[in-house]
């Protein structure tokens, strides 16, 4: 309960903790490092936990396991570990340098945002109900390749690439709400459920699907790199330029399948698939060439190019 400071040292609780009212780490010098071995519950009413160190802040289990607590916050210096946290309110981690999460992590329709280069030890699920979910920096795996779920019925930001140095095993969004991202790399499937998925840059699985599930925006050239036995390629929603138009390559030796218009409101630069495989498409609409090189092409609807060639490689089947 309260506040507890040390100038030049370590602070650090072996055993379970348990929060009497709203309490504030502040660990200083080179020394002040922040370690919570076991659980860390409120002991009644739901109570909150700032923790304030320029070193390593360390929660060894998890955060609200039993009374989740109102909110978890930590300072810009340093780095931190956690292993699960629920709480009634935001998650707010501050750290810039790196932080590793492990576990689920529950905010009760608030926000969850991460500042710092987040490490996956653990497959790891983040729930947030109606609130927030941002990851300002990079995803990657710590060794072995990771899965991340982000459910959140708002917005779903990743302002950097995610699998930038170690692929996650999967990516995950839920149904509702939108999302962002910068280019994700997977040994698995990608799946985004929102109801709006604005991509830019790469999106590569070494043996895995890619969906979208909603609508999509181009908000720069993107490229879709799906491999192995089960690499196949969805857009289930319609598939639009976000403001200036943007070019679109879905690359999968399985099925790429367009369910709806392409180019709807704001067409693309140029669209193209490769070699191998089948596309599917209900109709396109670019300012530049279409190139389709799939084995087999079906075609629905209308194609239209303002100032560019169309192709189709392999055989075609009109739906």
């Amino acid at each position: 309960n309260g506040t507890y400071t040390t100038a030049n040292g370590s602070f650090s609780v072996a055993g379970s903790t348990l929060l009497a009212d709203n309490v504030t780490v502040y660990a200083g010098g080179s020394a002040g490092s922040v370690t919570f071995t076991g659980t860390v519950d409120s002991a009644t009413t739901a109570k909150g936990l700032t923790a304030n160190s320029g070193q390593t802040t360390t929660f060894g289990d998890m955060v609200g396991n039993s009374t989740a607590l109102t909110t978890l916050t930590t300072d810009a210096a340093g780095t931190l570990a956690l292993n699960g946290v629920t709480t009634t309110g935001q998650q707010t981690y501050g750290e810039t340098s790196a932080v590793s999460l492990n576990g689920s992590f529950n905010t009760n329709n608030t926000s969850f945002t991460i500042n710092a280069p987040a490490t996956l030890t653990g497959n790891t699920t983040i729930n947030a109900g109606t609130g927030n979910i941002t990851f300002t920096s990079t995803v990657d795996s710590a060794t072995a390749a990771r899965g991340l779920t982000a459910n959140s019925s708002n917005v779903t930001t990743f302002n950097d690439l995610v699998g930038n140095t170690t692929a996650l095993s999967t990516l995950t969004t839920n149904a509702n709400g939108t999302s962002t991202l910068q280019g994700v790399n997977t040994t698995g499937a990608q799946s985004y459920g929102d109801n709006t998925t604005t991509l830019n840059g790469t999106y590569t699985t070494a043996n895995g699907s890619f969906s979208v599930a909603g609508s999509t925006l181009l908000a720069d050239n993107v490229t879709v790199n799906a491999g192995g036995s089960a690499g196949s390629i969805t857009f289930t929603g319609t598939v639009d330029s976000a403001t200036t138009a943007k070019g679109l390559t879905a690359n999968s030796g399985q099925t790429t399948t367009f369910n709806a218009l392409v180019g709807n409101s704001t067409a693309l630069t140029t669209l193209t698939t490769d070699a191998n495989g089948t596309s599917m498409l209900r109709g396109v609409n670019t300012t530049g060439a279409q190139s389709y090189g799939d084995n087999t092409t079906t075609l629905n609807g209308t194609y239209t190019t303002a100032n560019g060639s169309f192709s189709v490689a392999g055989s075609t089947l009109l739906a």
